[in-house]
């Protein structure tokens, strides 16, 4: 009895060894596929930022563009504006609004001008010996 005992031990080792080395062989397979997907998603992540890269590219350069139409349209206008009508009727109306807005804008930007919430009167904070020395 003990050498049939001792083979259905065998066996069952057999087994039990069998099933440990597949449990442990699947972190290996997972491992190459991780890799493997690891890979691709990098490629995928450098494929996007070209993409982002040029679509920057190439928003700038149409901006660029537009800015540049914009300022040649601009002169045109300004150019045959002093050509085709007479200073009598309306160019000085032209661009009235726009110039206004730029007075508007250099008057609010004049460093001399006075701070709205400045006071002629003294504020009290120091007395009159404090004021003579500073």
């Amino acid at each position: 009895m003990s050498a049939i005992s001792s083979m259905i031990f065998l066996l069952i080792g057999v087994a039990i060894g069998f099933f440990l080395s597949r449990m442990t062989a699947k972190p290996a397979i997972n491992d190459a596929s991780m890799k493997q997907e690891l890979e691709q998603n990098k490629a995928e992540l450098e494929s996007y930022k070209e993409q982002v890269q040029a679509h920057f590219a190439k928003s700038a350069q149409l901006l660029e563009d537009m800015a540049k139409q914009y300022q040649g349209i601009y002169e045109h206008m300004a150019s045959q504006s002093k050509s085709l009508i007479s200073d009598e009727v309306a160019q000085p109306q032209l661009f009235a609004d726009y110039q206004q807005k730029l007075e508007q804008e250099e008057q609010a930007d004049s460093s001399d001008a006075q701070p709205k919430d400045y006071s002629n009167e003294p504020s009290g904070l120091f007395t009159e010996a404090q004021r003579k020395a500073s």
